[in-house]
């Protein structure tokens, strides 16, 4: 092994052990495949551990929409091919919000509308699951 591989092996191993890397920005960080491959085969990295890590991570009262997650996925590099199948598996989006609504205490409809919207929530899902209350209250986009 020469200077230059010892040298990016040390660095990706000192980043992971602050945290999971994918193997898109372990190659990003040091520069090389052979890096990369050997770290796989050691399973230091595998980007279906990080994905799964993410959302679990992003549940509960840390629960995230399923566009913001795969934003993350998406500035992660997380291949599609993993990031789509866990994203099918969720809850929809209509369950998640009502369940992060359930964790939380908010005080009226527009409060709990822009908290949702702040978590990756789309503008349909707030509308269905706040309904009446939301439309009654204001119009909570605009305020």
């Amino acid at each position: 092994m020469d200077q230059t591989y010892e040298e990016s092996l040390r660095r990706v191993m000192l980043r992971l052990s602050r945290g999971d890397l994918t193997e898109a920005e372990a190659r990003r960080l040091t520069g090389r495949d052979d890096v990369v491959e050997h770290l796989r085969e050691k399973r230091l990295l595998n980007d279906h551990r990080v994905a799964e890590a993410l959302i679990h991570r992003w549940s509960g009262r840390n629960m995230r929409g399923r566009t913001w997650l795969q934003s993350e996925f998406e500035r992660r590099d997380i291949p599609s091919a993993i990031a789509g199948p866990l994203l099918e598996n969720l809850p929809s989006d209509f369950d998640r919000a009502n369940e992060l609504l359930g964790l939380v205490r908010k005080p009226d409809a527009v409060r709990k509308a822009r908290f949702l919207a702040s978590r990756g929530f789309a503008e349909e899902v707030i509308d269905s699951v706040l309904g009446d209350s939301l439309r009654e209250a204001t119009d909570w986009r605009h305020n």
